[in-house]
């Protein structure tokens, strides 16, 4: 690939920034965040993104994930209206959204969480370079 280098605004933590790609001279890509004034696309390239509250991440779900869900949800629901704090909702839709949107490609979610399982149970699974991966993707 060269010496190519990509740019592609994202919004991180820092509000919208640009994230600038760079691959150094062992062809591993290096990642810069920069300060950005353009909003980045809606959805990513490759999956559908749900909205981020409970009803669509609900629906966007695998069915295995729904009873999970389900009652995360009533619990934290009740905690919040027991304390009268939000925070621990907005972390969980938060991390259930990111189930959501990876759910949106079934096979790859549920081979990732069976790797997941695996490492868990100290199985050896085979990796590789993310440098790899991205030169797979054309990234």
């Amino acid at each position: 690939m060269g010496n190519d280098l990509r740019e592609t605004p994202v919004l991180s933590g820092m509000g919208p920034t640009l994230a600038v790609v760079a691959r150094d001279n062992l062809r591993r890509p290096v990642v810069t965040l920069q300060p950005h004034d353009h909003q980045p696309p809606a959805r990513a390239p490759f999956l559908a993104t749900p909205e981020k509250n409970p009803r669509a991440i609900r629906a966007a779900l695998l069915p295995e994930d729904a009873g999970n869900f389900d009652r995360e949800y009533r619990a934290v629901m009740t905690e919040a209206m027991e304390t009268l704090d939000l925070t621990p909702l907005v972390a969980f839709i938060e991390r259930w959204w990111r189930v959501a949107w990876s759910s949106a490609d079934p096979e790859g979610h549920r081979d990732m969480l069976d790797t997941a399982e695996r490492l868990l149970r100290g199985e050896a699974v085979s990796t590789r370079p993310i440098w790899e991966t991205l030169d797979q993707r054309g990234l």
